[in-house]
């Protein structure tokens, strides 16, 4: 399969290779959360695609990529290799092989240039979460309300305290805060089919924000608030086409051409309307989501009373303990940690030492914070990695939005899946669910990727 193709115009086109590998990883979006098995192959046929697809000239273009991917790819590489020297060092539990395999993997991918080779995420990426959208609702309300469950848990399993609901809820509102780009990424004024995936991705951002509220999740809502911020913020400063989208997206309109200087002012009035638009959307459709799980946001002060009177039996109180507990095991073992997946015998190791406060049950195996996880189980230089991994890509994309906020959805896609995902390590373990982990390598490389067409026709002059 070619991965490039040229029409008799002489203009490169996407080949069969480049073209399965977006399909998939659309396929992969839509339906990663209520049809089983289906994260792990499709993830897996995107990435072989790509592959193939990239393997001609993957040098280069790993070497341009790495100019606007290191903020990702260095610190993401450091840490998966403090994860393999542990593997090596049999310091490792069984799952850790594979996490660094499929990390790996999704950084060879990104660095291959093949997500950029398809750029406009409106085609079928960004469909396809606000479709997944309405089947991530259907299984959530069916256990829910048919079931009887009380918090919607998705294909995870629920256990006795409930942790597939955490996994459900964040990465539900990923596709919340993609099916809500598709939306203000197709201005008001379009017809036809670019009219109807403008409304297709408002209902599925209404639809994730429902599966929020089934989900109790309350660290999904903080990653989905903060994500829609910065939606609203690059909103704000890009001005919208009348028709299919953005001002650019990387490359001029074919139809209408580059948008005259006389038109900025205009554009950046339609721009800030539909910001305002958006920001009432999105403080409505909160409002509900928190207001169904209003009794669960209520618990958090006497829970955190409970926990100051020695009683952690609370999902506040044992991630307070727990939190103790991760101090506790850093201060034993700063600089090699105590070995990756392996918090348990750390928890047993306090207690067997009398470090654990008397009184104090602790009944999860981990930290429920990636930032503290990677301290206790790879020591000082994969929590540094693992900080600079979650915060930095953030930091940088907002800067290069705001340089040039009118160029690429894929870069703002990027952001809100970054800025997310930083949330959720905040208050949950995102590496310890193999779907959660090829989540984040996954969307991170293939839109960072996706967005580097964008940032280097913004470097060209002219």
């Amino acid at each position: 399969m070619n991965s490039v193709s040229v029409v008799p115009g002489g203009e490169a086109q996407p080949g069969t290779a480049v073209k399965v590998a977006h399909l998939a990883a659309a396929l992969f979006i839509g339906l990663f959360l209520f049809v089983p098995d289906t994260n792990t192959s499709l993830s897996a046929l995107a990435c072989l695609a790509a592959v193939v697809a990239g393997a001609r000239g993957w040098v280069a273009n790993a070497r341009r990529n790495l100019v606007w991917m290191g903020v990702f790819v260095w610190p993401a590489l450091i840490f998966l290799a403090t994860m393999a020297v542990d593997v090596a060092a049999d310091r490792a539990s069984s799952k850790i092989p594979l996490h660094v395999g499929m990390g790996l993997l999704c950084l060879w991918v990104g660095l291959s240039g093949v997500p950029g080779r398809l750029a406009d995420l409106r085609r079928w990426f960004l469909p396809a979460a606000a479709l997944g959208a309405f089947g991530t609702l259907g299984l959530g309300s069916w256990q829910v309300f048919v079931e009887g469950a009380p918090r919607a848990y998705g294909l995870l399993g629920w256990g006795t305290l409930w942790s597939g609901a955490v996994k459900f809820g964040a990465m539900a509102a990923l596709q919340g805060l993609l099916a809500l780009l598709l939306f203000i990424g197709i201005n008001r004024h379009a017809e036809g089919r670019d009219r109807v995936l403008r409304y297709l991705g408002l209902a599925g951002f209404l639809a994730s924000t429902a599966t929020i509220g089934l989900t109790q999740a309350r660290g999904a809502l903080l990653g989905f608030v903060l994500g829609l911020v910065a939606i609203g913020w690059t909103t704000w400063r890009a001005p919208l086409r009348r028709g299919a989208g953005e001002a650019t997206d990387g490359v001029a309109d074919p139809h209408r051409g580059p948008a005259p200087a006389r038109d900025h002012h205009r554009l950046g009035r339609r721009s800030r309307r539909t910001t305002a638009a958006v920001a009432a959307l999105a403080i409505v459709a909160l409002g509900l989501a928190a207001g169904a799980m209003s009794s669960r946001l209520a618990d958090i002060p006497p829970q955190l009373e409970r926990y100051r009177q020695g009683d952690a039996v609370s999902e506040i109180g044992q991630r307070l303990a727990l939190w103790a507990t991760a101090q506790r095991a850093i201060e034993h073992s700063p600089w090699v940690g105590t070995g990756f997946g392996r918090f348990r015998q750390e928890i047993k190791r306090q207690h067997q030492a009398g470090e654990v406060p008397e009184g104090i049950e602790l009944l999860y195996g981990q930290t429920h914070n990636e930032y503290l996880s990677s301290l206790v189980d790879g020591g000082i230089i994969a929590g540094l990695a693992t900080l600079v991994m979650f915060v930095l890509p953030p930091i940088v994309l907002l800067r290069r939005l705001r340089r040039h906020a009118d160029r690429g959805m894929a870069g703002r896609a990027a952001l809100a899946v970054s800025i997310a995902f930083a949330a959720f390590a905040l208050t949950d373990n995102i590496f310890d669910r193999q779907l959660s982990t090829l989540t984040f390598y996954f969307l991170i490389s293939w839109l960072l990727s996706a967005a580097v067409p964008s940032w280097t026709a913004a470097r060209r002059p002219g």
